[in-house]
Formats: structure tokens, sequence, C-alpha cells
């Protein structure tokens, strides 16, 4: 069940906030451009993702200002004010210090608070985001912009919809995400909800102005910089520049490409919580070692042909296996021939073992072919 949504206020707004876990240390979320408390938990991937941040933290997420549940300023704020949503939501959750971690757009904000309250920050934590989100002649990596007003006279003609089979989408989504029928259909609801296009706007708008690239080298608390190798929003090269440039700073590149964690979540997470707790955490396999056997029937695919693939299923392949307490075998009938495993444990759920019986002398006319360990194991 999703965490209550409270409210603190910053500045005369009310700042929508969560918390999950109960450690004794805070890690507070600062997202990105998209944000909306009530959606964040219908999303498998980040449902997943918070609770496995809330299990060694206390884990604190809000809707920045004119986001999501959050009221909407009547003016563009600056960053100095949206820093100040991150106070506030601390303040009413009673954190006197926490991690801030900041996201995608999130960055800057946590970026300039960790500077700006060094005594309220343990440890800044950043990803897939930039100190500076436009062009500069000394910034090579930003938007112009030309570029940023082309692009949302373009979103205005579509109805501000996303192209899901754009080739902008899959490299901002990553190969993990981008087809998921079921996850572009709730980030389309998920962007939606998090601002009209009005407000979206606007909070671009204000992006462009930003620069903190002057306070990365008073951030004196530990940094925990992390990216993806090819993400589309924060490239590399940006990333290795400006974290260079924060003392204490250690940077983790991640696997595959896209702005979103997709399919290194757990690494990423990982990541975090050792960064936090200074503890290396085991983290659980379901290896284990088999032995494959595979067997064909003489003259299979003409009996097949001849009695039909319903009749086949009703004659499965039987293959003997030594007698041993410790494992079982199994068998998977296919079109031609089965394969049975001798090593799997129970519990273990093996792919190549839909059943697991006790088998029986193969009958006449069955080839068996051992592979190389089962032929050292059985003597053969």
């Amino acid at each position: 069940m999703p965490p209550p949504v409270r409210y603190a206020q910053s500045g005369g707004l009310q700042i929508a906030y969560q918390i999950t876990g109960s450690k004794p240390v805070d890690l507070v979320w600062t997202t990105g451009a998209s944000s909306n408390l009530d959606l964040f938990w219908e999303q498998p991937l980040f449902i997943r993702l918070f609770e496995r941040l809330a299990s060694f933290s206390r884990f604190i997420i809000f809707d920045k200002r004119g986001t999501g549940l959050s009221d909407r300023p009547d003016h563009l704020a600056t960053l100095e004010e949206r820093i100040d949503d991150i106070r506030a939501v601390m303040d009413a959750a009673g954190s006197e210090r926490a991690h801030i971690l900041g996201v995608s757009e999130g960055g800057s904000m946590a970026i300039l608070f960790a500077a700006t309250y060094p005594q309220r920050t343990r440890s800044l934590i950043l990803h897939g985001t930039m100190p500076r989100w436009s062009w500069a002649p000394d910034w090579p990596w930003g938007e112009k912009q030309a570029e940023n007003e082309e692009f949302w006279r373009d979103r205005a003609k579509h109805d501000f919809e996303i192209d899901f089979a754009g080739q902008t989408w899959r490299e901002w989504a990553g190969d993990e995400l981008w087809d998921d029928a079921a996850f572009c259909e709730w980030w389309a609801r998920f962007r939606r909800s998090g601002g009209t296009p009005a407000a979206r706007k606007a909070l671009d708008d204000m992006n462009l102005l930003l620069d903190v690239r002057p306070v990365l080298p008073a951030i004196q608390t530990p940094t925990l910089v992390t990216i993806r190798e090819n993400d589309p929003v924060a490239p590399l090269d940006a990333v290795r520049t400006y974290s260079a440039q924060i003392p204490n700073a250690t940077l983790k590149v991640f696997r595959g490409r896209g702005h979103l964690l997709g399919g290194v979540w757990d690494e990423w997470a990982t990541a975090v919580e050792e960064f936090i707790t200074g503890n290396t955490r085991v983290v659980p396999t379901n290896r284990f070692l088999a032995t494959l056997a595979a067997a064909d029937i003489v003259g299979s695919t003409q009996l097949i042909a001849r009695i039909g693939d319903r009749a086949w299923r009703d004659t499965p392949l039987r293959l003997r296996r030594r007698q041993n307490d410790r494992t079982r075998d199994s068998r998977r009938n296919t079109h031609g021939g089965d394969r049975a495993c001798w090593d799997c444990r129970p519990g273990n759920g093996c792919p190549h073992c839909l059943s697991h019986q006790r088998a029986r002398p193969p009958r006449r006319g069955t080839r068996v072919q051992h592979s190389p360990r089962s032929r050292r194991r059985f003597g053969l």
C-alpha cells in the first residue's frame, strides 16, 4: 500500500511528500521534471526501487512546487525558492540531516542545497543530471534557446503527446523499457499528471537559466555521481567534467543506454546503499550447476508425421537417472526428443525442467547423448 501523502508549507505553498521505511538514516529524493506521488506507486519499477531504498533508509520523496500533488506558484520560481522545498519537507518530516538524492532536473536543486546547507546534508547523490542545462561556449552539452523553442512548437503541434515509436523515446527510455506497452501507457499518464503543458514549459524555461557550476567546489560532503553509459539527457563527458569539480566525489558508470534506470535499478540501489551505509550488500543469486543430457528417438520425425503432435505429446520419453537423494531429474517434451537435468535441487526452478518425475529405463530405439560432465559422472 502506498504511504500517505502529507504536506509541508514552503513560501505559502503546500508541498506534497511521502515517507517510506523506518531506518535510522534519512534519504531525500528530489525528483526530475515529471513527478506525481500517487502514480509512482502504480508502476512496478518505481515500487521495487522505492521499497529497495526504504530497506536501508527512511525514504522521503516529494513533488516539487508546480508538479504533481503540490501547489502551483504564481510566478517563475527561482532555484533558491525551490530548494526551500527540500528544507520545508525535511522540517515537516522531522529530519535534521539527510542524504540528498537529486535525479535529472532535481540534481540542480540537490547541488545548491548541499552547498547552501552543509550542516543538514550527510551526503549528496546525483543521477542523470547536469549543473547547467543550456548551451554555453564553455559548456557544449546543453540545449540552445532556438532548439528549445522549436521543441515546444513541435510538441504543441502533436498535442504534447510522446512519440513512443520514435528514436528519441527509445534512447531516452532505454532498451529495457522503450517497447514495454504497459510502461509507455503509464508514462504518458504520469507525465500528464505531473504538470500541465504550461507548467512543464515554465519549469523548462527556468532550467535553461540555471548554472550551479560555481558552487560545485563548495560542496564539502561526500558525493556519489552516477550515470548510464549512454544517457541522452546527461552525456557521460559532461558528467565526468562536472563531477571532477566536486571535492570528495566518486563517479560510478552503469551499463546500457537510457535516462531511466530500467534494467540497472537494483545495481544502482546497491551502489547507493553501499555509499550511504558503508556496508557491502550480498546480492542473492539463483545460479546453480546442472548437467544436461539430450535424447532423440530414432525415426521420431516420421512417427510424428504419422501419429500427429497430440498423440506424440501423450507418448513421453522416460529417461533413467541414478539414485541420489540430493538431486532429482526432470524432462521436457519436444518435437523429436527430450531433455533431462540430473543436477537440479528441489526448489531451484530449473528453466530446463517443466516437471520432476522419477525416470524409468529408456525404451528400445532411443539414443541418449550425454554431456562430457555426465560421461565422467556416470562412468561412460
